[in-house]
């Protein structure tokens, strides 16, 4: 029998971006209906998110590990060590998130968590909008977040793909003790015949550690096609014999093609298929952060929903030029980033990672790397 029911604000899908704008809808004490569809029934610790910031910012609560440094260098080489007196690396895990937004959900008395929703059609209705469900359940809603993933169709026409397979790795008692205060940003850089692939190491105590092998590569590469590398990687470091905790592996589209729908007042399209995450990195707690507060904020005072913030012009057109120079000379890719993290200063970096880049930091961004592999991108007609 087919059962319905209304709620002022429907949010599909309790990801990171979904769960994000119910945490800022609660903590500011929302009075309307609201429901969270999300398809899984239990949550695991499946992602670790990054981004860099001040010491001390308005999500520290949510911050697992902060570090001072960070390095990389080339395949072979002894890395080289960066880091800032006023930014820190901030981690945040995905287990600590989830766990947080689902106790104050469950301490709410206006937002409900349904698991084990999976949402089969979205449209327009009288009331605002039908959510069609798998048991011939409908729901209507007078606004709709939709944080779901792009379809695989989208993805696939991406420019770039990131993708990683990471192990955190708790060593045995008589291993070389690791650098508490100093990631692996990018080490081990190397072109191979599948992509660009660097080093990531996170280190939460003197001998455990989050271990990733990533790619940026043109095609999705499956978690079987990872994990002899991820083997090998760990095996060269001497680490082969550590217990393996749990592993995440994931891949990031880079470049996605622009979400063909278009948010409205009480539509509004979120997360990764919005474009959250940035094209030329996969940064995106932060830019989901900023548009989660915002969001929230809007739907309070106005009772409308926005959408996430367009992408500057030049930061746009300097991502893009970035992947399709990537692409089209992926044997150059290694030498890019080094002479990047080498040539720039420390802080107009970072500034430029996390989307705070003013002209100069991108002037200085575009005078540390090697002009002609960008010129002949320009020359070149394919986007492919």
């Amino acid at each position: 029998m087919s059962t319905s029911r209304h709620v002022d604000l429907a949010i599909i899908g309790g990801g990171c971006a979904g769960l994000s704008v119910a945490r800022e809808l609660i903590q500011r004490n929302v009075s309307q209906t609201v429901l969270v569809l999300e398809p899984r029934q239990h949550y695991t610790d499946d992602r670790t998110w990054s981004f860099w910031a001040p010491v001390t910012h308005s999500l520290n609560s949510l911050v697992t590990h902060q570090w001072s440094h960070w390095a990389y260098g080339l395949e072979g080489e002894c890395p080289h060590s960066l880091g800032s007196e006023a930014w820190r690396y901030h981690m945040v895990r995905a287990i600590d998130f989830y766990r947080h937004a689902l106790a104050l959900i469950e301490n709410s008395n206006r937002v409900e968590l349904q698991r084990g929703a999976q949402v089969t059609g979205l449209s327009a209705d009288p009331l605002g909008w039908r959510i069609q469900l798998t048991q011939d359940d409908t729901l209507t809603a007078t606004a709709v977040i939709d944080t779901r993933p792009p379809p695989r169709q989208r993805v696939a026409a991406s420019m770039m793909f990131q993708c990683f397979l990471g192990a955190e790795i708790q060593l045995a008692d008589d291993s070389s003790a690791l650098d508490v205060d100093t990631i692996e940003l990018m080490t081990d850089m190397a072109t191979t015949d599948q992509g660009f692939r660097f080093t990531y190491v996170l280190p939460f105590a003197t001998r455990r550690a989050l271990v990733e092998l990533t790619y940026f590569a043109p095609k999705a590469l499956s978690q079987a096609e990872l994990e002899p590398q991820l083997g090998e990687l760990l095996r060269q470091r001497g680490w082969q014999g550590a217990t393996v905790l749990r592993t995440e592996y994931g891949v990031l589209p880079m470049g996605l093609p622009d979400c063909p729908v278009k948010s409205t007042h009480t539509l509004v399209v979120a997360g990764t298929s919005a474009g959250a995450l940035r094209p030329a990195s996969g940064y995106g707690f932060l830019r989901i952060q900023r548009w989660a507060q915002a969001c929230a904020e809007r739907y309070l005072d106005t009772g409308q929903l926005c959408g996430h913030t367009p992408e500057p012009w030049r930061q746009r057109r300097m991502d893009r030029l970035f992947l399709r120079t990537l692409r089209h000379h992926p044997q150059l890719t290694p030498i890019l980033f080094h002479q990047l993290l080498s040539r720039c200063p420390n802080e107009r970096f970072i500034r430029f990672m996390s989307d705070q880049a003013t002209w100069l930091d991108s002037l200085a961004i575009i005078g540390a790397m090697p002009k002609k592999p960008f010129i002949r991108t320009l020359f070149t007609r394919s986007e492919a």
